[in-house]
């Protein structure tokens, strides 16, 4: 960015995935102002490969922008929580209906201590899952996307392991007729 008197910084945030429509954008946090040099701070909602788009415009209402790609990384170092479906323990599905009421897709979400936020995980095979439920008759089936399908009338319960943390979501396959 050129040098100059900076009124706002806008962000914006575009999931680089192929089968993702992430998107957001707001006004970028600055957390440290030198006059004409400003230290910004962008929290994206998720891991994968993104792209920040900074916008900027200047007291002389003049406009400028710059686009990086950053890989957003996992990592166990100040992470607080843990969840296999955005902090949902029980799902309903129904067998005998319409594809969409048969299943779901798991959203797993971690939170740390230094971001505010919780960042979704943008794929499941980042977990490491069991299911309980008897093997010889299961009630359930689970992609290694995330993707839940009821199979019979029943209950299971998944457990997701994540960097060290633990969470379960118990998942009733009823009948829909």
């Amino acid at each position: 960015m050129p040098p100059g008197n900076i009124s706002t910084i806008l962000y914006s945030i575009d999931s680089l995935e192929d089968n993702s429509s992430y998107s957001i954008g707001g006004a970028a946090n600055i957390v440290e102002d030198n006059g004409l040099d400003k230290k910004i701070e962008v929290t994206p909602q998720r891991l994968g490969k993104i792209q920040v788009t900074l916008h900027v415009v200047y007291t002389d209402n003049t406009k400028g922008s710059t686009t990086v790609a950053i890989n957003v990384l996992p990592e166990s170092d100040h992470l607080v929580g843990f969840q296999i479906d955005q902090g949902f323990h029980e799902v309903t599905l129904n067998v005998g209906g319409g594809e969409e009421e048969n299943l779901h897709w798991l959203m797993p979400i971690v939170t740390y201590e230094t971001i505010p936020e919780p960042i979704r995980l943008s794929s499941s095979r980042l977990i490491e899952f069991s299911i309980d439920q008897d093997p010889g008759n299961p009630v359930i089936n689970l992609s290694a996307d995330g993707l839940i399908r009821g199979l019979r009338v029943g209950s299971a319960t998944i457990v997701g392991k994540y960097e060290g943390r633990t969470d379960t979501i118990v998942v009733n396959v009823q009948n829909s007729r």
